[in-house]
């Protein structure tokens, strides 16, 4: 009996129907994928399909944080405004330095000294929206954290007389902040919730010691 078989990867693929128009290259990639494990299996050397690189890119950093503040929007707003009180208001602010003339407004440069994950940072934030008592957007362009801050006030409670304080920093980090995801991240969820339970505090405080 003249015996022929059929030549390797140019068969049926295994489990598939012969009349199976839909693949027709599943054989003949099943029969080279056979063919490459046998050559793999016999010398050590991998001979892949293909080859995929990955790189890795900057993950963005989008932090938003919230707390009610016991106290009418426009007294939050009046001091939450000022630059100036971010020191007092905020852990990790050293120093603030005006570098345009106050008060805020869009256009206005503020210099900022900080101190996060261990170092000492300066860098110099430009407000690029303003809308009094309620929205100041501010913009950093300088390494290692360019950085969009918001922060908004909105009234809160049946008859408003508390505040919803939100404060949102988005960016990209770079240099070793970004080698560092996701911790900045993180850190800097932290940080923000200590931003605002201190503005809280001082303000509800305040509040009632006025009363």
């Amino acid at each position: 009996m003249d015996e022929r078989r059929e030549p390797r990867g140019r068969g049926p693929a295994p489990g598939f129907p012969e009349d199976d128009e839909g693949l027709p290259m599943v054989g003949e990639t099943w029969g080279l994928l056979m063919t490459r494990l046998k050559e793999y299996a016999e010398t050590g050397k991998p001979n892949p399909f293909f080859t995929v690189r990955v790189r890795s890119a900057p993950m963005k950093v989008d932090v938003l944080t919230e707390a009610v503040i016991a106290v009418p929007r426009d007294r939050v707003a009046a001091c939450a405004a000022d630059p100036s009180h971010a020191p007092v208001w905020y852990e990790n602010i050293v120093s603030v330095a005006w570098q345009t003339p106050p008060p805020a407004a869009v256009g206005c440069r503020i210099a900022f000294t900080a101190r996060f994950l261990g170092r000492h940072l300066s860098y110099t934030y430009e407000i690029t929206a303003y809308v009094p008592g309620r929205l100041p957007v501010m913009r950093t362009s300088e390494s290692p954290f360019p950085m969009d801050t918001t922060c908004a006030w909105e009234p809160y409670g049946e008859v408003g007389d508390h505040t919803r304080m939100t404060l949102r920093n988005r960016g990209e980090p770079s240099g070793f902040a970004s080698v560092a995801e996701p911790v900045p991240a993180a850190a800097m969820r932290r940080a923000q919730g200590k931003d605002l339970a201190r503005p809280k505090d001082l303000l509800e405080r305040q509040a009632a010691t006025s009363e």
